[in-house]
Protein backbone atom coordinates (compact mmCIF):
# COMPACT_ATOMS: atom_id res chain seq x y z
CA UNK A 1 0.00 0.00 0.00
CA UNK A 2 3.44 1.95 1.10
CA UNK A 3 4.09 2.03 -2.73
CA UNK A 4 1.35 2.40 -4.12
CA UNK A 5 0.57 6.10 -2.19
CA UNK A 6 4.75 6.98 -3.12
CA UNK A 7 4.09 6.35 -7.13
CA UNK A 8 0.63 8.64 -6.67
CA UNK A 9 2.74 11.04 -5.17
CA UNK A 10 5.36 11.35 -8.04
CA UNK A 11 2.63 13.41 -10.47
CA UNK A 12 -0.60 13.39 -11.51
CA UNK A 13 -1.55 10.55 -13.83
CA UNK A 14 -3.66 11.92 -17.29
CA UNK A 15 -7.15 10.03 -16.92
CA UNK A 16 -7.82 8.12 -19.20
CA UNK A 17 -3.65 7.51 -19.66
CA UNK A 18 -3.39 8.23 -23.58
CA UNK A 19 -1.87 5.33 -24.81
CA UNK A 20 -3.27 1.67 -24.26
CA UNK A 21 -1.35 -1.56 -24.77
CA UNK A 22 -3.28 -3.98 -26.65
CA UNK A 23 -4.01 -7.67 -25.56
CA UNK A 24 -4.94 -8.99 -29.41
CA UNK A 25 -1.06 -7.28 -30.52
CA UNK A 26 1.03 -8.70 -27.50
CA UNK A 27 -1.05 -12.03 -28.84
CA UNK A 28 -0.36 -11.29 -32.32
CA UNK A 29 3.29 -11.05 -31.89
CA UNK A 30 3.27 -15.09 -31.66
CA UNK A 31 2.28 -14.85 -35.48
CA UNK A 32 6.14 -15.35 -35.74
CA UNK A 33 6.20 -18.41 -34.76
CA UNK A 34 4.50 -20.05 -37.76
CA UNK A 35 6.17 -17.07 -39.88
CA UNK A 36 9.60 -17.84 -38.86
CA UNK A 37 9.03 -21.64 -38.59
CA UNK A 38 7.70 -21.64 -42.27
CA UNK A 39 11.13 -20.55 -43.16
CA UNK A 40 12.53 -23.29 -41.57
CA UNK A 41 10.05 -25.65 -43.74
CA UNK A 42 10.81 -23.92 -46.54
CA UNK A 43 14.52 -24.93 -46.44
CA UNK A 44 14.42 -27.86 -45.31
CA UNK A 45 12.00 -29.55 -47.31
CA UNK A 46 12.27 -27.27 -50.83
CA UNK A 47 15.90 -25.70 -51.11
CA UNK A 48 17.12 -28.80 -49.55
CA UNK A 49 18.97 -26.91 -47.02
CA UNK A 50 20.91 -23.77 -49.01
CA UNK A 51 20.65 -21.21 -46.73
CA UNK A 52 21.14 -23.72 -43.36
CA UNK A 53 25.02 -23.17 -43.29
CA UNK A 54 24.13 -19.32 -42.65
CA UNK A 55 21.64 -20.12 -39.99
CA UNK A 56 24.10 -22.76 -37.56
CA UNK A 57 26.03 -21.64 -34.58
CA UNK A 58 28.72 -19.36 -35.99
CA UNK A 59 30.62 -15.70 -35.65
CA UNK A 60 27.08 -14.30 -36.92
CA UNK A 61 25.02 -15.69 -34.76
CA UNK A 62 27.21 -14.78 -31.93
CA UNK A 63 27.34 -11.48 -33.23
CA UNK A 64 23.27 -11.55 -33.47
CA UNK A 65 22.84 -12.87 -30.20
CA UNK A 66 24.47 -9.72 -28.62
CA UNK A 67 23.23 -7.06 -31.18
CA UNK A 68 19.83 -7.86 -31.44
CA UNK A 69 18.27 -7.75 -28.39
CA UNK A 70 20.12 -4.68 -26.97
CA UNK A 71 17.92 -1.72 -28.51
CA UNK A 72 14.80 -2.83 -26.35
CA UNK A 73 17.61 -3.47 -23.46
CA UNK A 74 19.05 0.17 -23.48
CA UNK A 75 15.44 1.13 -24.14
CA UNK A 76 14.18 0.04 -20.22
CA UNK A 77 16.97 2.84 -18.88
CA UNK A 78 15.45 5.42 -20.65
CA UNK A 79 12.54 5.76 -18.27
CA UNK A 80 14.97 6.52 -15.43
CA UNK A 81 16.02 9.95 -17.20
CA UNK A 82 13.36 10.95 -14.12
CA UNK A 83 14.58 12.12 -11.06
CA UNK A 84 11.18 11.17 -9.30
CA UNK A 85 12.47 7.41 -10.78
CA UNK A 86 15.31 7.87 -9.64
CA UNK A 87 14.23 8.62 -5.83
CA UNK A 88 11.60 5.96 -5.87
CA UNK A 89 13.73 3.23 -6.90
CA UNK A 90 16.70 4.56 -5.16
CA UNK A 91 17.65 2.44 -3.06
CA UNK A 92 17.25 -0.72 -5.09
CA UNK A 93 19.29 0.67 -7.80
CA UNK A 94 22.00 1.67 -5.39
CA UNK A 95 22.72 -1.84 -4.28
CA UNK A 96 21.64 -3.39 -6.77
CA UNK A 97 23.74 -2.23 -9.57
CA UNK A 98 27.16 -2.43 -7.81
CA UNK A 99 26.62 -5.56 -6.38
CA UNK A 100 25.91 -6.75 -10.03
CA UNK A 101 28.74 -4.94 -12.23
CA UNK A 102 30.86 -5.33 -8.99
CA UNK A 103 30.19 -9.09 -8.42
CA UNK A 104 30.27 -9.95 -12.59
CA UNK A 105 33.66 -8.17 -12.97
CA UNK A 106 35.14 -10.17 -9.74
CA UNK A 107 33.77 -13.21 -11.36
CA UNK A 108 35.76 -12.65 -14.68
CA UNK A 109 38.79 -12.51 -12.38
CA UNK A 110 38.55 -16.01 -11.63
CA UNK A 111 37.05 -18.03 -14.54
CA UNK A 112 37.09 -17.56 -18.44
CA UNK A 113 34.84 -16.01 -20.70
CA UNK A 114 34.12 -19.40 -22.30
CA UNK A 115 33.05 -20.20 -18.50
CA UNK A 116 31.02 -17.19 -18.39
CA UNK A 117 28.63 -17.29 -21.15
CA UNK A 118 26.66 -20.32 -20.21
CA UNK A 119 26.09 -18.62 -17.37
CA UNK A 120 25.12 -15.19 -18.74
CA UNK A 121 23.14 -17.35 -21.37
CA UNK A 122 21.15 -19.12 -18.84
CA UNK A 123 20.31 -16.04 -17.23
CA UNK A 124 19.26 -14.37 -20.36
CA UNK A 125 16.65 -16.83 -21.38
CA UNK A 126 15.43 -16.91 -17.72
CA UNK A 127 14.69 -13.37 -18.42
CA UNK A 128 13.62 -14.05 -22.23
CA UNK A 129 11.13 -16.65 -21.09
CA UNK A 130 9.96 -15.02 -17.82
CA UNK A 131 8.77 -12.37 -19.35
CA UNK A 132 6.17 -14.28 -21.70
CA UNK A 133 4.79 -16.31 -18.95
CA UNK A 134 4.62 -13.43 -16.41
CA UNK A 135 2.25 -11.59 -19.32
CA UNK A 136 0.27 -15.22 -19.45
CA UNK A 137 -1.08 -14.65 -15.92
CA UNK A 138 -1.95 -11.13 -16.66
CA UNK A 139 -3.64 -12.00 -19.53
CA UNK A 140 -5.52 -15.49 -18.37
CA UNK A 141 -7.21 -13.83 -15.89
CA UNK A 142 -8.35 -16.76 -13.25
CA UNK A 143 -5.24 -18.77 -13.18
CA UNK A 144 -5.76 -22.28 -12.64
CA UNK A 145 -3.68 -24.04 -9.22
CA UNK A 146 -1.54 -25.59 -12.13
CA UNK A 147 -0.42 -22.01 -13.38
CA UNK A 148 2.94 -21.89 -11.38
CA UNK A 149 4.56 -25.46 -12.20
CA UNK A 150 3.38 -24.64 -15.60
CA UNK A 151 5.39 -21.36 -15.42
CA UNK A 152 8.60 -23.19 -14.17
CA UNK A 153 8.02 -25.64 -16.46
CA UNK A 154 8.04 -23.03 -19.25
CA UNK A 155 10.84 -21.33 -17.75
CA UNK A 156 13.05 -24.35 -17.38
CA UNK A 157 12.54 -25.94 -20.95
CA UNK A 158 13.61 -22.77 -22.36
CA UNK A 159 16.75 -21.93 -20.39
CA UNK A 160 17.69 -25.62 -22.11
CA UNK A 161 16.59 -25.11 -25.15
CA UNK A 162 18.84 -21.77 -25.17
CA UNK A 163 21.97 -23.99 -24.42
CA UNK A 164 20.58 -25.92 -27.64
CA UNK A 165 20.73 -23.24 -29.88
CA UNK A 166 23.57 -22.48 -28.90
CA UNK A 167 25.72 -25.37 -27.67
CA UNK A 168 29.06 -23.98 -25.61
CA UNK A 169 31.57 -27.16 -24.59
CA UNK A 170 31.24 -26.76 -20.81
CA UNK A 171 27.57 -27.55 -21.00
CA UNK A 172 27.64 -30.31 -23.46
CA UNK A 173 30.92 -31.89 -21.42
CA UNK A 174 28.44 -32.51 -18.56
CA UNK A 175 25.26 -32.93 -20.21
CA UNK A 176 25.86 -34.15 -24.06
CA UNK A 177 23.93 -32.28 -26.65
CA UNK A 178 21.65 -35.27 -27.45
CA UNK A 179 20.91 -35.46 -23.79
CA UNK A 180 20.09 -31.65 -23.63
CA UNK A 181 17.85 -32.33 -27.02
CA UNK A 182 16.32 -35.17 -25.13
CA UNK A 183 15.10 -33.20 -22.50
CA UNK A 184 13.99 -30.32 -24.13
CA UNK A 185 11.68 -33.00 -26.07
CA UNK A 186 10.23 -34.43 -22.55
CA UNK A 187 9.94 -30.79 -21.05
CA UNK A 188 7.41 -29.53 -23.98
CA UNK A 189 5.44 -33.19 -23.31
CA UNK A 190 5.17 -32.05 -20.26
CA UNK A 191 3.93 -28.50 -20.80
CA UNK A 192 1.85 -29.88 -23.44
CA UNK A 193 -0.29 -31.58 -20.37
CA UNK A 194 0.23 -28.21 -17.98
CA UNK A 195 -0.78 -25.90 -20.94
CA UNK A 196 -3.80 -27.71 -21.53
CA UNK A 197 -4.35 -27.59 -17.59
CA UNK A 198 -3.96 -24.02 -17.26
CA UNK A 199 -5.77 -23.10 -20.63
CA UNK A 200 -9.17 -24.83 -19.76
CA UNK A 201 -9.59 -22.68 -16.29
CA UNK A 202 -8.56 -19.41 -17.87
CA UNK A 203 -11.14 -16.69 -17.81
CA UNK A 204 -10.79 -15.13 -21.69
CA UNK A 205 -10.00 -16.79 -25.02
CA UNK A 206 -7.03 -14.09 -25.52
CA UNK A 207 -5.40 -15.66 -22.30
CA UNK A 208 -5.60 -19.63 -23.57
CA UNK A 209 -4.60 -18.39 -26.70
CA UNK A 210 -1.41 -17.01 -25.42
CA UNK A 211 -1.04 -19.69 -23.01
CA UNK A 212 -0.66 -22.40 -26.19
CA UNK A 213 1.04 -19.44 -27.96
CA UNK A 214 3.87 -19.98 -25.29
CA UNK A 215 4.32 -24.09 -25.31
CA UNK A 216 4.19 -23.82 -29.33
CA UNK A 217 7.09 -21.15 -29.60
CA UNK A 218 9.21 -24.01 -27.34
CA UNK A 219 8.50 -26.61 -29.82
CA UNK A 220 9.29 -24.45 -32.71
CA UNK A 221 12.75 -23.62 -30.95
CA UNK A 222 13.22 -27.06 -30.02
CA UNK A 223 12.75 -28.51 -33.18
CA UNK A 224 15.05 -25.82 -34.94
CA UNK A 225 17.96 -26.64 -32.38
CA UNK A 226 17.26 -30.26 -33.12
CA UNK A 227 17.58 -29.57 -36.85
CA UNK A 228 20.62 -26.91 -36.46
CA UNK A 229 18.68 -24.08 -37.55
CA UNK A 230 19.91 -22.28 -34.33
CA UNK A 231 19.61 -18.60 -35.70
CA UNK A 232 15.22 -19.27 -36.81
CA UNK A 233 15.56 -20.84 -33.23
CA UNK A 234 16.95 -17.93 -31.26
CA UNK A 235 14.93 -15.58 -33.14
CA UNK A 236 11.51 -16.83 -32.61
CA UNK A 237 11.32 -16.32 -28.58
CA UNK A 238 13.98 -13.08 -29.15
CA UNK A 239 11.65 -11.36 -31.00
CA UNK A 240 8.53 -12.26 -29.59
CA UNK A 241 10.11 -10.91 -26.20
CA UNK A 242 11.57 -7.57 -27.67
CA UNK A 243 8.70 -6.69 -29.62
CA UNK A 244 6.41 -6.93 -26.34
CA UNK A 245 8.93 -5.51 -24.56
CA UNK A 246 8.96 -2.42 -26.52
CA UNK A 247 5.26 -2.02 -26.75
CA UNK A 248 5.44 -1.61 -22.51
CA UNK A 249 8.72 0.81 -22.72
CA UNK A 250 6.99 3.36 -25.64
CA UNK A 251 3.48 2.70 -23.71
CA UNK A 252 4.89 3.69 -20.32
CA UNK A 253 6.94 6.73 -21.62
CA UNK A 254 4.61 8.20 -23.98
CA UNK A 255 2.08 8.27 -20.88
CA UNK A 256 4.41 9.58 -18.69
CA UNK A 257 5.49 12.42 -20.68
CA UNK A 258 1.62 13.15 -21.69
CA UNK A 259 0.85 16.19 -19.39
CA UNK A 260 4.68 17.62 -19.53
CA UNK A 261 8.17 16.29 -20.28
CA UNK A 262 9.73 15.44 -17.22
CA UNK A 263 12.33 13.34 -18.21
CA UNK A 264 15.90 14.87 -18.52
CA UNK A 265 17.45 12.48 -21.66
CA UNK A 266 14.26 12.20 -24.10
CA UNK A 267 14.56 16.28 -23.29
CA UNK A 268 18.07 16.03 -25.02
CA UNK A 269 16.37 15.39 -28.25
CA UNK A 270 13.44 18.08 -27.92
CA UNK A 271 14.66 19.50 -30.92
CA UNK A 272 13.27 16.73 -33.33
CA UNK A 273 9.97 17.80 -32.18
CA UNK A 274 9.00 13.98 -32.24
CA UNK A 275 6.60 12.02 -29.48
CA UNK A 276 8.57 9.91 -26.96
CA UNK A 277 6.95 6.62 -28.46
CA UNK A 278 9.03 7.23 -31.83
CA UNK A 279 12.24 8.48 -29.80
CA UNK A 280 12.35 5.74 -27.71
CA UNK A 281 13.05 2.63 -30.41
CA UNK A 282 14.74 4.90 -32.58
CA UNK A 283 17.14 6.45 -30.32
CA UNK A 284 17.65 2.57 -28.88
CA UNK A 285 18.33 1.13 -32.09
CA UNK A 286 20.60 4.21 -33.54
CA UNK A 287 23.24 3.95 -30.21
CA UNK A 288 23.14 0.14 -31.17
CA UNK A 289 24.00 0.98 -34.57
CA UNK A 290 26.81 3.59 -33.43
CA UNK A 291 28.29 0.70 -31.19
CA UNK A 292 27.85 -2.01 -33.50
CA UNK A 293 31.61 -1.80 -34.90
CA UNK A 294 33.37 -1.35 -31.68
CA UNK A 295 35.01 -4.55 -30.12
CA UNK A 296 34.04 -3.27 -26.77
CA UNK A 297 30.50 -3.99 -27.62
CA UNK A 298 30.52 -7.11 -25.94
CA UNK A 299 31.40 -5.87 -22.29
CA UNK A 300 29.04 -3.17 -23.17
CA UNK A 301 26.03 -5.20 -23.70
CA UNK A 302 26.69 -7.99 -20.93
CA UNK A 303 26.95 -5.31 -18.74
CA UNK A 304 23.63 -3.46 -19.63
CA UNK A 305 22.06 -7.08 -19.97
CA UNK A 306 22.62 -7.64 -16.06
CA UNK A 307 21.48 -4.95 -15.03
CA UNK A 308 18.53 -4.81 -17.41
CA UNK A 309 17.65 -8.28 -16.11
CA UNK A 310 18.04 -6.74 -12.31
CA UNK A 311 15.87 -3.74 -12.88
CA UNK A 312 12.91 -5.66 -14.80
CA UNK A 313 12.37 -7.83 -11.79
CA UNK A 314 10.94 -5.13 -9.55
CA UNK A 315 9.81 -2.08 -12.35
CA UNK A 316 6.54 -3.66 -13.78
CA UNK A 317 5.40 -4.92 -10.47
CA UNK A 318 1.73 -3.61 -9.08
CA UNK A 319 2.49 -0.66 -6.80
CA UNK A 320 5.40 0.81 -8.76
CA UNK A 321 5.43 4.17 -10.34
CA UNK A 322 6.11 2.08 -13.90
CA UNK A 323 3.19 0.11 -13.62
CA UNK A 324 0.85 3.29 -12.63
CA UNK A 325 1.43 4.27 -16.29
CA UNK A 326 0.46 1.21 -17.77
CA UNK A 327 -2.82 0.65 -19.30
CA UNK A 328 -4.26 -2.68 -21.09
CA UNK A 329 -7.14 -2.32 -23.34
Amino acid sequence: MLAVARSREISPLPTPLPIGISRKVLLSFYLLVPGLFAVFLADKFLLEGRIKPYLEFSGLIRSVYLLVPFPHILASFFSFGDTDYLKFYRKKLALGIPLILGGSFFLLQFISIATFEPIFRSLTFFHVITQQVGITGLLLGNRSRYFTLWKWSIIAVGIIAGHCLFPSAIVTNLIPYPLLLSFVVAGNLVCLVLTFLVAREGSNSLGKMYTWANWAMLVAVGTCAWQNYFLIGYLIPRSIHDLTAFCFYVSHDQNRSFNEPRNYFYNLFSFLRLPVAILCPLISIGIVLALSTNFTIYAVVVAFSLCHYYIESFIWKPGTVHRSFIRMT
